[in-house]
């Protein structure tokens, strides 16, 4: 779209399921031209995963796939075979960008590897997001994000100190790879402007999770100490308390930092001379007792009430929000967060919008593809494909 940030860019994705779709959703956003290239029949892998409008599968209602693949077009095709190689090469001449997401080596069995690749397009980006990445002892096993979480270390630091260790929730190590892979496609397409050269990106889940845990890294290089698993608590010195319930119900999590706003939220100006609660190791010691007072405050007012009063006193307290408070959020209707675009298959659904704001640079907000949907703009009117050569492709299972 004329004036994004990306107009004019040219992505080609051929990558499945979370990290390397939501590595292009970004850059599709932002408007670059995004096709996605999926497999004859069958698509993305996501399309199978749900949620699905009345918990019907349909490979075109995927929430996930609606999600992740929003202002992309989309056409199918084999690569596994010469005519499918073929065509892609001819993508690639026209590409700035390719994201992709299969086993190491697979690429290059099709001849389709970044040298190759390179040959064709000079000037081409490629990033290649796998499990392990392309090299190591490692860089042919299977994994799902369970794997790369826990094998990057961050696992073993999160729930409970006396119960097994659990993981976030949904598959955080896919979307923290797309995120970083976008980051280094950006720094890539500046060196190109620079220097005129590609660049070959090689993307490991398991070491995008050593970077988000890296404060628990320095912690064993630095002192040859595991990260204790805390729960929810981060010991009372300024992290958080255990949870409270509201006088409404409402679920509220409550911080302790800094402590004279504390102790003048509780209206205790005795707590402040307290020898119990007179350093931060000491409040540490008597958690359960200081605890007592947050419980009894929580108990005397309403969720809304009690967080707005907190955060008077710069206390970084939180509502547990739902997902129908999140989507009812004052916060984000004032930022125009949410916003409905019609599917054909699924009707106009609510769909979360970029956390970013670009000055006037508009971002670029449409419904996913169905699969397939631009095999005859992308093939005859991009790649220069007769109709005859579509409908010879189409009988051959090529696309």
């Amino acid at each position: 779209m004329e004036g994004t940030v990306l107009d004019g860019l040219r992505v080609l994705e051929l990558s499945e399921f979370v990290a390397g779709p939501f590595c292009t959703k970004m850059l599709a956003e932002m408007g670059a031209q995004v096709i996605k290239v999926e497999r004859p029949g069958a698509g993305d892998i996501a399309r199978q995963a749900g949620p699905f409008p009345k918990d019907i599968p349909n490979a075109e209602a995927s929430g996930l796939y609606l999600y992740l693949n929003t202002a992309k077009k989309s056409i199918t095709l084999d690569l596994s075979c010469s005519s499918g190689q073929e065509a892609l090469r001819r993508l690639v001449a026209w590409a700035d960008v390719l994201v992709e997401s299969f086993a190491p080596g697979e690429m290059e069995g099709w001849g389709l590897g970044y040298h190759a690749l390179e040959r064709v397009n000079p000037g081409l980006i490629m990033a290649s997001i796998t499990p392990f990445g392309q090299t190591g002892p490692y860089r042919h096993y299977k994994a799902t994000d369970l794997v790369t979480f826990a094998m990057g270390g961050l696992m073993s630091t999160v729930g409970d100190p006396d119960r097994p260790p659990t993981k976030l929730p949904g598959p955080m190590t896919s979307y923290w790879a797309g995120v970083h892979t976008f980051a280094a496609i950006m720094v890539a397409l500046f060196h190109r402007d620079l220097s005129g050269q590609g660049q070959y990106i090689d993307t490991s889940m398991m070491e995008m999770v050593g970077a988000h845990t890296n404060s628990n890294y320095l912690m064993w290089s630095h002192e040859g100490r595991q990260a204790p698993r805390r729960g929810n608590t981060a010991g009372f010195g300024g992290g958080f308390s255990q949870f409270h319930t509201t006088r409404d119900g409402g679920l509220i999590m409550v911080a302790i930092a800094p402590w004279d706003g504390l102790v003048e939220l509780l209206g205790k100006p005795e707590l402040a001379k307290d020898p119990r609660f007179a350093s931060r190791e000491a409040r540490q010691q008597h958690g359960k007792e200081l605890d007592e007072y947050l419980a009894a405050f929580c108990r005397e007012h309403d969720l809304e009430e009690a967080f707005q009063t907190a955060q008077e006193k710069r206390l970084t307290w939180a509502p547990i929000n739902t997902l129908a408070d999140v989507f009812t959020s004052p916060q984000l209707q004032e930022r125009g967060y949410f916003f409905d675009m019609a599917h054909p298959v699924v009707g106009a659904l609510p769909y979360p919008g970029s956390p970013l704001k670009m000055g006037d640079a508009p971002f670029v907000f449409a419904p996913a593809p169905l699969l397939g949907q631009h095999n005859e703009e992308v093939y005859t009117g991009l790649l220069g494909y007769t109709k005859a050569d579509l409908a010879q492709l189409r009988e051959a299972g090529v696309v």
